[in-house]
């Protein structure tokens, strides 16, 4: 009997122990949990922190190097963060001020070499003119063809040089020196130097009955469009057509340039606007293009504030829109 109150008390005991040992493994998971959820807090808020630190300085990196890309002025707010940070945007610093050198070396120096340039050529071609029109004496069938081609080529280079120039002159600072601009006059004026080649290749050429007068600067403009018809008519074959449209859409002067013919390579359609690209596509006409004028015609409208895109791109219809905004006078 002894034994069995015994045992039974034991048992007893052993049961209030392991209840409170229960009770203790319970409290001592719930604490592990409140921690385990504080820790993680914790770890977000320090993540959170960490990445708004490191973050904002490299937006503010990012935005300097797509602004040295586009040659644009850097921001002037200095970046705060880590000193690794700084230390580049220091670098970034320094990297547009010596391309910013360059640049205005390049300029400098495509200034003076055309300009070099001219004086020599300026000869050439006064003589090629007077040995065409045969003044120191007559040339026979072979002779008069070589002083052709002297006299092609000398335009071509002479065009070349003109357009390195404009685009030297792009890249620069320029004051827009607005005026009253007749677009329907302007176009007729870039039609007129290409009468010959138009009636050589048979085109027919649609010009708008009539067009706004606005102010705007008549160099830049002509530039455009000069480019932009020139190209029209050398990319054009035999007996086909070209179409100068003018339109006006919210403030704004649609120029539209179209032409039949093959459609421009797809391969092509993303470099067309960069300086020097020479498309794939086949060019008619004894000048052969330089590859800079739809890049002088992209810098060009953009400094009116504007653009200039490749709008439509099918068989029989390559269309160039030139949009900018305008005041009408």
């Amino acid at each position: 009997l002894m034994s069995r109150e015994l045992a039974e008390l034991n048992v007893k005991e052993m049961g209030v122990r392991f209840s409170e040992l229960q009770e203790n493994a319970k409290l001592t998971r719930n604490a592990l949990w409140i921690q385990t959820g504080l820790l993680i807090f914790a770890t977000l808020i320090l993540m959170l922190l960490l990445s708004t630190i490191i973050s904002k300085p490299i937006a503010g990196l990012i935005t300097r190097i797509k602004a040295i890309g586009r040659r644009e002025p850097l921001p002037n707010t200095p970046l705060k963060g880590p000193a690794e940070i700084m230390q580049l945007d220091e670098q970034l610093q320094w990297l547009d001020t010596h391309l910013t050198e360059l640049e205005a070396a390049k300029g400098q120096f495509i200034q003076h070499i055309s300009h070099e340039l001219k004086t020599p050529l300026t000869t050439i071609r006064e003589g090629a003119d007077l040995l065409e029109e045969q003044v120191p004496g007559p040339l026979n069938n072979r002779q008069t063809h070589v002083v052709s081609l002297i006299r092609n080529s000398s335009l071509n280079l002479q065009s070349l040089i003109e357009q390195l120039l404009d685009y030297n002159q792009l890249q620069q600072s320029y004051t827009l020196k607005k005026d009253q601009v007749n677009i329907q006059k302007l176009v007729m004026s870039s039609l007129s130097s290409l009468q010959l080649l138009i009636a050589e290749k048979d085109l027919t050429v649609t010009v708008p009955e009539s067009a706004p007068i606005i102010e705007v600067d008549r160099s830049m403009l002509q530039r455009v469009v000069n480019n932009l018809i020139s190209n029209a008519v050398y990319y054009t074959d035999k007996n086909g057509q070209i179409s100068i449209g003018t339109k006006t859409i919210k403030d704004n002067l649609i120029i539209d340039v179209s032409n039949s013919g093959h459609p421009i390579p797809e391969d092509d359609t993303q470099r067309i606007f960069e300086p020097f690209f020479q498309s794939s596509k086949r060019r008619t006409g004894s000048m052969k293009g330089t590859g800079i004028g739809l890049s002088i015609a992209k810098e060009a409208a953009s400094a009116m504030s504007g653009d200039l895109s490749l709008i439509e791109n099918s068989k029989g219809c390559i269309v160039f829109r030139l949009r900018i905004p305008l005041e009408p006078v």
